[in-house]
């Protein structure tokens, strides 16, 4: 029987391009990674942003739901989670390959306030031109689940305007933009 599953994605709160949302946690939320900017935050939030991050998922996982972490949480756990025919992940993977998804999250953590002003610039010249439909990234998000046994993937990181649901070689793919997006699956 399909659910409505919650999705926040890409928040990146604590970043220059933060979505400032509150989250409403219950069995069918699912926490699609990025959701806090460990990775580019302003050195003197890391803290904070760390607490409320672990705190977050603790809330998240007791009432059921799901949490992922995302390249930007410079974390290597909570990458995939499985609900049923419905396999949930950032995209990271996907996007950059195995091997240098792990390198992007050892990256260090926390940046300067000039960086900072210069990757609010940056970010908005580099959204608009992921595209998560190249036949690389449909191949890994295709294997992804293939390997997991789902019918369906879903996933963020590509940052797109809107949702992006195709059907690719009887997987259905469905990439969220950033947010909160409710989903029937």
């Amino acid at each position: 029987m399909p659910k409505e599953f919650t999705i926040y994605s890409d928040l990146h709160l604590g970043a220059p391009n933060e979505i400032k949302l509150k989250f409403h946690l219950t069995k069918n939320t699912v926490l699609l990674g990025d959701n806090f900017e460990i990775k580019n935050s302003k050195i003197d939030r890391l803290d904070k942003l760390s607490s409320m991050r672990d705190n977050v998922r603790k809330k998240c996982l007791k009432k059921g739901g799901i949490y992922l972490s995302g390249n930007h949480s410079v974390q290597m756990k909570d990458l995939y989670c499985k609900r049923g025919d419905v396999l949930f992940t950032h995209g990271d993977f996907v996007h950059y390959g195995k091997e240098r998804a792990i390198e992007v999250r050892k990256k260090h953590r926390g940046k300067s306030a000039l960086y900072w002003a210069l990757l609010k610039i940056l970010r908005t010249f580099y959204e608009s031109r992921m595209n998560p439909l190249k036949a690389k990234y449909l191949e890994r998000m295709y294997a992804l689940a293939k390997e997991n046994n789902a019918k369906i993937i879903v996933m963020g990181h590509f940052h797109p305007r809107s949702i992006i649901d195709i059907n690719y070689k009887g997987i259905r793919m469905i990439v969220v933009p950033r947010g909160k997006t409710k989903l029937v699956l």
